[in-house]
Order: structure tokens, then C-alpha cells, then sequence
């Protein structure tokens, strides 16, 4: 059994949830059942912002995280040397 997920395999797995709520709310005719799917939808679609969000505060963090490296190395992000 997979236990650790990468943020790409969590919001896949939302959007995917939010798929099957749509296609069970396009057969769904009492109200609140309706309205429980629609909300499930919305709480998946925040997951996967969520997520989303977090991968990219990541990414920006390993790229600055780089940068420093090379300025500290005295290496440009170009590849050239500083003086």
C-alpha cells in the first residue's frame, strides 16, 4: 500500500473526486443530495488549490534556495562569475 503522495498524485486524486461528483450530481434530481455532492466538489476543488499553491511555494523555495547557492559560490544564474 502507497502511503506518501506527491503533490501532482493529490491533486490528480481531487480532480478526479471532483469529476465523480459532477457526474453523480448530473444524475442526482432530490435537492439535497444535490447540494451535498456540489459542496463535496467544492471542498476537493479547494484540496487541489490548496495543494497546488503548496507545490508552488515549494518550487519557488528549491529555486531561491539554488540562487543563494550560485551567489554564494560567487556564480550568476547565467553561469558567468561575479567579480
Amino acid at each position: 500500500m502507497r502511503t506518501s503522495f506527491t503533490p501532482e498524485d493529490t491533486i490528480a486524486e481531487c480532480k478526479r473526486r471532483i469529476d465523480e461528483c459532477y457526474a453523480l450530481l448530473e444524475g442526482t434530481i432530490v435537492p439535497e443530495y444535490r447540494q451535498a455532492l456540489s459542496a463535496m466538489a467544492k471542498a476537493w476543488m479547494k484540496i487541489a488549490q490548496s495543494e497546488e499553491q503548496s507545490k508552488q511555494i515549494s518550487e519557488s523555495s528549491k529555486s531561491n534556495r539554488g540562487e543563494s547557492r550560485a551567489v554564494a559560490s560567487g556564480i550568476s544564474r547565467d553561469g558567468t562569475r561575479f567579480p
